[in-house]
């Protein structure tokens, strides 16, 4: 099956070696490959994507002198892709390893169902142990950055990514945002995408049971509650249960923090200080002299 004219945007900071081996494999995958770096300081990191640059076809990479934000990232990429006359845009992470045939069975199912609504297409996430998330085809509320397959005309309908939000939640917000507009998002079963589902550290051993966190920083967990608290004021009266269930991994993430995690009180802080800017519109990036505040 043709290729449909997609452009694979991939947001990277300081990424591993094996960026470059999936990059030979998406270069056949798809018809352009834009990749934004995010101000990586990491030398290993700048020498795969100069690697990169100079051995593969029909591939540019924009290099940020800072990190400006997953969203202002992306933003840079879709509109390159906008730009070049794309009509898809496959957006992925770094780390996301796409099978040959993941692109051609999006498009395929796309095809078959003939709704002009859909503006995400979404494969099956699997973890590298071969766990998945969902096995089902179906049409579902939101879906990750990292393989997600848009329609580039979805930013003419709805606005491109919530730059405010810098990091966190911005896929979920921009799905709402597509739902509130009348517009729909399919998950596809046939289609895999091979990604790490966060990189969560054992803690605490309870017998033969491991209770595992993502362990974040106190400036990440500053950044999802506040982005989270945000979206409530946004979407929580007209779409409570899908962003409930949608968010549902924020409360974990506040047990966790009391229970198991270090660094208790300026990591229960900053989610104080989230939630209190996302109510009070308190946006965009995080002044790192606010965190001793």
């Amino acid at each position: 099956m043709e290729k449909n004219n997609v452009c694979a945007v991939i947001v990277s900071y300081n990424p591993e070696e094996n960026i470059y081996k999936n990059m030979n494999t998406l270069k056949n995958i798809v018809d352009y490959v834009i990749i934004v770096d995010n101000g990586s300081s990491s030398i290993n990191s700048l020498n795969s994507l100069k690697k990169i640059e100079f051995s593969i076809e029909n591939c540019k990479i924009v290099y940020n002198n800072c990190n400006k934000g997953i969203a202002y990232a992306l933003n840079q990429g879709c509109k390159l892709a906008i730009e070049k006359g794309f009509d898809w845009v496959l957006t992925l992470d770094d780390d996301s390893s796409v099978p040959e045939n993941m692109v051609d069975v999006l498009l395929e199912k796309y095809e078959e169902l003939n709704d002009n609504k859909i503006k995400i297409l979404a494969p099956i996430i699997t973890d590298f142990s071969g766990k998945n998330k969902n096995v089902k085809s179906m049409y579902i509320d939101t879906a990750i950055t990292s393989g997600s397959l848009m329609k580039l005309d979805s930013f003419d309908k709805v606005g491109f990514f919530e730059e405010a939000y810098f990091i966190d939640m911005v896929d979920i917000e921009y799905c709402f945002r597509l739902k509130s507009n009348g517009y729909k998002i399919y998950q596809v079963a046939e289609a895999i995408l091979y990604h790490r589902l966060g990189r969560q550290k054992s803690i605490l051993k309870i017998g033969k049971r491991e209770w595992k966190a993502l362990n974040h920083n106190e400036i990440r967990k500053y950044y999802i509650y506040r982005n989270t608290f945000q979206m409530y004021k946004r979407y929580f009266f007209k779409y409570p249960i899908p962003l409930l269930l949608s968010t549902k991994g924020v409360l974990k993430i506040f047990i966790d923090t009391l229970v198991i995690e270090e660094n208790k009180a300026i990591k229960v802080k900053m989610m104080i200080k989230g939630i209190f800017d996302g109510i009070f519109n308190r946006m965009g990036s995080l002044d790192q002299k606010e965190i001793s505040r």
